[in-house]
């Protein structure tokens, strides 16, 4: 069983993630800027942290860090709860697209997207950090403005 929780300060960094730190400061930056972060566990046990930073008005990206060994044998119920709560984030705080970026070469991630919700609209080539390219998936708010 995957409990959904609010956020707490710091939990992001006792995650392990494949990249590199992207500055020395990542964490509280990350903290400042993204909304709507919260925190999924099975038994006590942090699996995932899950936000999004307003892009423009209705628009936002997503962000997501899975502890994949954590995680392991809670694919669908993770994916479950993260579809659930993106549903009512994008509901409460009027977000008509959300999108998030992940690795071609990455197909569990790909996976866990898709079974989030998201829909792959576009390879951006040579877009990642490394030149490898990344695949653009979104999710379209059921609600017309």
């Amino acid at each position: 069983m995957i409990t959904v929780r609010e956020y707490r300060k710091g939990e992001a960094a006792t995650l392990p993630v494949e990249e590199p730190d992207p500055s020395p400061n990542w964490l509280e930056e990350m903290e400042a800027v993204t909304s709507g972060l919260v925190s999924y566990e099975s038994d006590g046990q942090l699996l995932a942290v899950s936000g999004y930073q307003l892009m423009w008005d209705g628009v936002a990206g997503a962000l997501a860090m899975v502890d994949r060994a954590e995680a392991s044998g809670h694919g669908k119920a993770l994916a479950a709860a993260v579809r659930a709560t993106i549903k009512l984030q994008m509901a409460r705080d009027g977000l008509r697209r959300v999108q998030a970026c992940g690795y071609a070469s990455d197909r569990e991630a790909l996976v866990f997207l898709r079974a989030c919700g998201y829909r792959v609209e576009s390879i951006m080539r040579k877009a990642a950090p490394d030149g490898g390219d990344l695949i653009m998936s979104v999710i379209i708010s059921e609600v017309s403005a």
